[in-house]
């Protein structure tokens, strides 16, 4: 494992060498979310709810999303697909590192840092925005919303790598990575909460592993969580990780067999 904790190391060096490299990967990771709540505002003026959400609960709804996003989301698909492409992927079939362990170090090491910012954005919004942004200050929240934040971090990596891995068969899967954006999207809950969707599409969302990267933790942050479920989404959660996980290794396994190490 030291060689993994010396991975995650030099990935925050790295980072930090490179200070307005990393302000502008970070930026670009919430940005999308920062337009968001001033939209809302703008609804509520004319009413104080939407769908049992106050508008002080929905401002902080996308901050909490914005936060996440900058903790938790990765995209390390890119990584991969170019690493088997260019055939980068050799030089660490040399090491004695695992290639997924390193990555996810690595990986681990960018979000590390993304914890400062996020504090950053987190203390200046509240300050900026007193009456709008609701902060969880009980240890039992921020615990939870910790857990869920560390669980969507998995998720997204894992399933990140899963489409990195495919372009083993696929060559060039920027279909499937659009596809996965398409989905994201909709079922994350980064559009909107997931309990504003029709029925319908909450439904679907309960069968698919989208709503623990920023949806559930979000809601974890607006304490919106209780206790009785509290089970069980972490036990829904660890069964999606160790599922996909599953699937991760077993297209490792099988694609390292068919690498012919493009790009030499």
């Amino acid at each position: 494992m030291k060689k993994y904790w010396f991975v995650f190391k030099v990935s925050i060096q790295n980072h930090i060498i490179y200070p307005f490299q990393l302000l502008i990967w970070s930026v670009s990771d919430i940005l999308y979310f920062a337009i968001f709540p001033f939209v809302w505002l703008s609804i509520y003026s004319s009413g104080n709810q939407v769908a049992g959400y106050a508008q002080m609960e929905i401002t902080s709804y996308y901050i909490a999303i914005i936060i996440v996003s900058s903790i938790s989301i990765t995209h390390n698909s890119r990584e991969i697909r170019d690493d088997i492409h260019q055939g980068h992927l050799n030089s660490f079939l040399t090491r004695p590192v695992h290639y997924l362990l390193y990555k996810f170090a690595g990986s681990s090491g960018f979000k590390f840092i993304n914890l400062f910012i996020a504090g950053v954005i987190l203390l200046t919004s509240k300050l900026l925005f007193t009456n709008y942004i609701k902060i969880p200050f009980s240890i039992s929240s921020i615990l939870i919303f910790a857990g869920l934040a560390f669980i969507s971090f998995l998720i997204s990596f894992l399933v990140h790598s899963i489409i990195g891995l495919s372009a083993f068969w696929t060559g060039e899967n920027s279909g499937i990575l659009n596809f996965y954006h398409l989905i994201f999207s909709v079922f994350s809950g980064s559009l909107a909460p997931l309990a504003l969707f029709p029925k319908y599409l909450q439904i679907i969302s309960d069968y698919l592993p989208f709503k623990f990267l920023l949806y559930l933790p979000a809601e974890a942050f607006l304490e919106k969580i209780n206790a009785i479920e509290i089970f069980n989404i972490f036990s829904v959660a660890l069964i999606w990780v160790c599922a996909l996980f599953g699937i991760t290794l077993l297209m490792w396994h099988k694609g390292i067999k068919t690498y012919e190490g493009r790009g030499i």
